[in-house]
């Protein structure tokens, strides 16, 4: 038996069923044939349309005049953009002109327009709405509405003509349809105005109601009601008067639109008159109750109230002058959007653009009138969002934001505004409170963000209220441009506390601190999962609670993207107390610092500076408490401040910044020798305590402080159990000393400090030497090199003694060396030491600007002393042994796997990367001849060598680090393609999996590169070898190198002693640049390289690179005087050497016998070149010694260089050293007899 599905009807039912359908069917073929024009008022005018996400709602008059202007509104009721800040909304008629699409600007949801219809005929208007930017996932909502255009004679519509004057009788009621009113009307004392739901009220221009008795109009589930102008015969619209609630009258306004009002608006006042331009007007002791629909598009303001109550529900007031205005009045506002308040088309172009102001100026403390805002937007405004002034308001669950003025100014003397729940946003200034009475204000989870000042309290120029509170609790001020929180007493401005502003109470209120990392204790977060959601924030305090309802907005941020890197904002609390700060037991503190001040102050002293100059000088020193905020934690800790300003070019200048730079220097070699410290600017608001705050500042007036600014100040952690230590001098390395004697000594010669004997302290829990009174340190060579007394400068030689007699540098901690020596080598990946602390003086924003202003030499006079020291270290504790001065990069140029390889186009060497990800050179080794290829040297890799063991040998430290290698080209050795010498890749071999020896194997088959088949020309197998080998020499590659540095003209007479260190001074040459110059002369004259004409530099000082051409083979002489007297670098561009024909010894240089001669003749050196020649200058045959060491250097190497008998020369390597440095010593001396000790740098 068959199993039947459905529902069966019997047959009479199914005939009825059928009848039914035939008839309805009939109906809709003739409403569709006839069309509608003859249908009144059968559909709605408030249509909603909704998908599954998002839900939308137009509402529009249903029967409007042609050629007339009638309001829409358009909101979501449901979905993501119902939540987010802007979206927009698209507007067409059906049928009509489709091109023509208007776009609407939703807030929250919610917008509004006006449309005008040109032609009579029904028409459907329909609206799709979509997110814009960011803010939401794509969304889209749809409604339409169906309106009926027709002209004053359509007698389906009909329309009544009200004449001005009183009305009276009938004329007092309006029906559906059209009302022309002509001019002013008056509705008395006795009557009430009753306007149908749907009628469409046309206003001649200068019309207006004026309503001394009553007024009902609409209903609350009515169809709008319209008041807008009518348009002249020309099409012309000027604006009406105004709908006014005369003295105690009443008024019922439900889905009432007034539109392009305003006809006597003066657009140059507030308020010209009582009734000046303004659309809806009520008067003393008159009572409004407008619920639905709004006051958009009119050319005034668009409410005003004096002594009366107003109350504002459910509507939108948009694109007039001014939102409202009300004196003395008492105004309830729900659900209500001021938005894009002064532009409209119909205003001036001078608009004031107030959201909404409340004037109470004669308020007492008896008056009980309270006027109330909540769940509202105020956005888009030329003024303030909410101006209050005297009238007590409160404001909860409301959005204020987008105003060029203040989102909240409040102001008065007896009243009382309560914030709850709210967020002012993206104004200048979040919240304006003015401090000029009794006002009291309490703002409570609320939130002022992305303004330039969060919140504002107090003026410049007012005195503070006695009685007056702001109270800000359980609040947040975050992600304001230029600050979270200003505070004004007394005329000046206070710290983000509320320490000095004795009405201002802080409970549970955060600012933003910057970006934080989400371990953050307290942190504002953005929910990743919920775009544009209620954001999670974590307050981390047991007594706040921050539970803020954002509606009508999810929205926190007005720019949130939920695909932006920044989900978390780090937190901090503001409220300042005494009771609440806990002790830290170390010194906290980030250059993003919270809000701090200093109190108990004591130990004041005054800085006694001499530098000889009527003006010595200024400073001071003392003792504290810091109160400060870190991370939301409120601590209080003991410190020291110094500030101290005077004529740093003098040798007992002092400057709290070198106090800092030190401390800097220190954290950047991990010595860990200061104390806990920081640099900050310091207004003198942060001192409460006014007489010491005075005293402060009398101190510091000196034509070097920072007079009329903020003070900047080095604050140091207090350290308890700390004495001062006997005279530093070289016999105390022989006896007891501390701990970390040898560490401390080192960091002072590096710091170059003019430490007296009262300045050296050591811990005496410890018995480690602690850096204290640094403001004599890093001091730059100028002043240490200057005219100064002795005992001064021996402050600074000693130092040089005591590290260098005895061996005492042997002592100093390895892995202090290690870091020396990797920042030391210009081909390290490790920055050099002056280059890591220039960036850590940059990485502190607060002080860096100041910091890198004085005595910006001083990084690059840094990097020599570390040059000097570990070249020292090299001769005395490690026996030269280049092994051993860069042992870490030699032993990777030895050693480590290649990981990428690319052969360079024109060029003798091969660039590398090493597994540790170190660049070098390899620099083919090709027998004994240099070649010229496609006019370039090629087989220079052999000069490179000896020229970087001559160079440590030296203690110059300035060429490229270099080792020789007998390179395997094995299967573990790949090639990744051709460059050329830019670097710019030519061939790419990535993905073929190719290697260097098979591709060097074939070459000839493979490139028609010259260079490329001279480096395989020069392949090595053994017969009993599976691989191919090459003996390379691998060269650093310098790190940050600039290439063809110029020298100034200067230069040239301060090496013939015509110029001194003041005229290099003035054009920015320092004392270090000329003694890396004078260091080069000496070594390109000690390894034959006339060829150098151009300069380069690694980080902050020159480099002696490019020394494949020295001891040239065409060398007929073993000494070339005019390179060391003559340096080419130092010639006009005419008379320098030809490096084409790489002369052997350029004929450039005057008879030098006599010196001086009329003519440049070089007389500069180091003193540090004269020492380490003098080490060599021992005994009969001092000659030899150099050449004798540089030979022991070079046995280290895998390439026996001895073997190379024509590689340097027609004279011996050895030979050609001994007789270049016999050579340089007699002219050195010859030097000294003419200018003594002034020959030296």
């Amino acid at each position: 038996m068959a199993l039947k599905t459905g529902h069966w009807l019997p047959h009479s039912t199914l005939r009825r069923v059928t009848l039914l359908v035939i008839v309805l069917a009939t109906v809709i073929i003739l409403l569709t044939n006839i069309g509608l024009d003859y249908v009144r008022h059968v559909f709605p005018q408030s249509v909603t349309s909704f998908s599954a996400s998002c839900q939308a709602e137009v509402t529009a008059p249903p029967i409007v005049l042609v050629d007339a202007v009638f309001p829409v509104k358009i909101q979501v009721l449901r979905g993501n953009i119902k939540y987010i800040p802007r979206s927009n909304a698209t507007v067409r008629f059906s049928p009509g002109n489709t091109a023509h699409v208007q776009t609407v600007t939703l807030y929250y949801g919610v917008g509004t327009t006006n449309l005008t219809i040109s032609k009579a005929g029904v028409l459907q208007l329909s609206v799709t709405v979509e997110t814009t930017g960011d803010h939401a996932p794509t969304e889209t909502c749809q409604a339409s509405v169906r309106i009926k255009a027709a002209h004053l004679s359509d007698r389906e519509v009909g329309y009544r003509l009200i004449r001005k004057g009183t009305l009276e009788g009938d004329a007092l009621e309006w029906s559906a349809g059209f009302v022309l009113v002509e001019g002013p009307v008056t509705v008395p004392k006795s009557a009430t105005l009753v306007v149908d739901p749907g009628v469409f009220t046309l206003l001649h221009s200068g019309a207006s109601i004026n309503v001394l008795g009553k007024a009902a109009i609409g209903a609350p589930a009515g169809q709008p009601v319209v008041f807008t102008v009518h348009p002249n015969e020309s099409g012309e619209r000027s604006p009406w008067g105004g709908l006014q609630f005369g003295r105690n009258s009443l008024g019922a306004l439900h889905n009432t639109w007034l539109t392009q009002g305003g006809a006597s608006a003066d657009q140059h006042s507030r308020f010209a008159t009582s009734n000046a331009g303004v659309v809806l007007s009520v008067e003393e002791g008159a009572e409004v109750d407008f619920s639905g629909g709004g006051v958009v598009d009119n050319a005034g303001p668009g409410v005003r109230g004096t002594r009366c109550t107003i109350k504002l529900k459910n509507m939108t007031i948009s694109r007039c002058r001014n939102g409202g205005y009300v004196q003395q009045a008492t105004v309830t506002m729900e659900n209500v959007y001021v938005i894009e308040i002064s532009r409209n088309h119909v205003a001036s172009s001078q608009p004031i653009g107030d959201g909404f102001a409340f004037n109470q100026p004669q308020q007492s403390s008896a008056d009980k009138a309270l006027s109330r805002i909540s769940n509202s937007v105020f956005t888009g405004g030329g003024g303030v969002g909410i101006a209050i002034s005297g009238t007590s308001l409160n404001l909860e669950s409301t959005i204020v934001e987008d105003f060029s003025k203040a989102c909240v100014s409040t102001s008065g003397r007896v009243n009382t505004v309560t914030i709850h729940n709210s967020i002012m946003r993206s104004c200048s200034v979040g919240l304006r409170a003015k401090d000029d009475g009794k006002q009291n204000v309490h703002v409570t989870n609320s939130v002022m963000v992305q303004n330039e000042v969060g919140v504002w309290y107090g003026d410049r120029d007012a005195p503070t209220s006695e009685s007056g509170t702001f109270i800000l609790k359980n609040s947040v001020a975050m992600e304001n441009s230029a600050k979270n929180l200003r505070v004004f007493s007394g005329g000046l401005e206070q710290p983000d506390t509320d320490i000095g502003a004795r009405n201002v109470k802080l409970t549970c209120f955060f600012v933003s601190r910057g970006s934080a990392v989400e371990t953050s204790r307290t942190t504002f977060s953005i929910k990743p999962s919920a775009s544009c959601q209620q954001p999670k924030i974590h307050l981390a305090h047991s007594g706040c609670d921050f539970a803020m309802d954002l509606l009508p907005s999810k929205c926190l941020l007005s720019d949130y993207t939920p695909q932006g890197k920044r989900t978390h904002i780090q937190l901090q609390r503001l409220d300042l107390c005494r009771d609440c700060c806990k002790n830290a037991s170390s010194l906290e503190f980030e250059d993003n610092y919270g809000p701090l001040s200093m109190r108990n102050i004591r130990d004041m002293k005054r800085a006694t500076i001499y530098t000889g100059k009527p003006n010595e000088g200024c400073g001071v020193t003392f003792s504290t408490d810091l109160y400060q905020h870190i991370d939301s934690d409120c601590i209080v800790q003991k410190v020291h401040v110094k500030s101290a300003y005077s004529d740093v070019t003098h040798y007992q200048g002092e400057s709290h910044l070198r106090e800092l730079k030190v401390h800097y220097l220190d954290r950047v070699m991990h010595t860990n020798l200061t104390a806990k410290s920081f640099g900050v600017i310091v207004d003198f608001s942060h001192i409460p305590d006014r007489s010491s705050s005075a005293l402060i500042k009398s101190s510091m007036s000196c034509p070097y402080s920072q007079r009329n600014t903020p003070l900047s100040a080095f604050v140091t952690e207090f350290l308890p159990n700390i004495g001062i230590y006997t005279r530093m001098t070289v016999k105390l390395a022989e006896l007891a000393h501390p701990n970390n004697f040898h560490k401390y000594v080192a960091f002072l010669y590096i710091g170059n400090c003019m430490k007296s004997k009262h300045s050296d302290f050591v811990n005496m829990d410890t018995n480690n030497y602690v850096l204290i009174d640094n403001d004599r340190c890093l001091v730059p060579d100028r002043v240490g090199d200057g005219d100064i007394p002795a005992g001064y400068r021996y402050r600074l030689t000693r130092l040089y003694e005591i590290l260098f007699t005895n061996q005492h540098v042997c002592q100093v901690p390895d892995d202090m060396i290690t870091r020396l020596k990797e920042m030391n080598a210009v081909s390290s990946q490790a920055p050099s030491l002056g280059t890591q602390f220039r960036k850590e003086v940059e990485s502190h924003p607060a002080m860096a600007p100041l910091v890198l202003k004085e005595d910006p030499e001083i990084y690059e006079e840094l990097d020599g002393r570390v040059s000097i020291l570990v070249s020292e270290y090299n001769a005395i504790c490690e026996g030269a042994n280049t092994d051993r001065f860069d042992s870490s990069l030699r032993k990777v140029y030895k050693t480590s796997p290649i990981t990428e390889s690319y052969l360079v186009d024109g060029r003798d060497y091969i660039l590398a990367k090493f597994v540790d990800g170190t660049v070098a050179y390899l620099k083919v080794v090709g027998g004994e001849m240099r070649e010229d290829v496609d006019g370039y040297v090629v087989n220079g890799g052999l000069a490179e060598l000896v020229a970087y063991h001559l160079d440590r040998l030296l203690g110059m430290g300035r060429v490229a680090v270099a080792a020789a290698r007998r390179l395997r080209l094995d299967e573990t050795v790949p090639i990744n393609g051709v460059i050329n010498e830019k670097w710019e890749v030519l061939e790419d071999f990535d993905g073929k999996k190719d290697t260097l020896g098979r591709y060097l194997t074939d070459a000839e088959a493979k490139t028609t590169s010259r260079s490329i088949q001279w480096i395989a020309r020069h392949l090595q197998k053994s017969q009993h070898e599976v691989y191919h080998s090459l003996d390379v020499v691998v060269v650093g590659k310098v790190k940050s190198q600039k290439e063809n540095v110029e020298l100034h003209p200067q230069v040239r007479e301060f090496f013939k002693h015509s110029a001194d260190f003041v005229n290099l001074e003035n054009v920015g040459v320092t004392r270090q640049m000329l003694r890396d110059l004078a260091n080069i002369f000496v070594f390109d004259f000690l390894i034959h390289n006339p060829s150098r004409k151009k300069l380069a530099t690694s980080e902050l000082r020159f480099v002696t690179d490019g020394n494949d051409k020295a001891f040239w083979p065409d060398v007929s002489i073993k000494a070339c005087d005019a390179i060391l007297k003559c340096p080419a670098l130092l010639q006009p561009e005419g008379t320098r050497a030809s490096t084409e024909k790489h002369d052997a010894c350029p004929k450039i240089c005057p008879n030098t016998d006599v010196i001086p001669s009329d003519q440049f003749v070089n007389c500069r050196f180091t003193v540090q070149t004269f020492s380490t020649l003098k080490r060599f200058n021992v005994g009969k045959g001092y000659d030899r010694l150099l050449s004798s060491k540089l030979r022991q250097s070079l046995m280290n190497e895998t390439i026996d260089i001895d073997s190379f008998k024509s590689y340097f020369g027609k004279a011996n390597l050895y030979e050609g050293l001994g007789a270049r440095f016999f050579r340089l010593t007699q002219h050195m001396k010859k030097c000294m007899v003419r200018f003594g000790n002034g020959i030296f740098i």
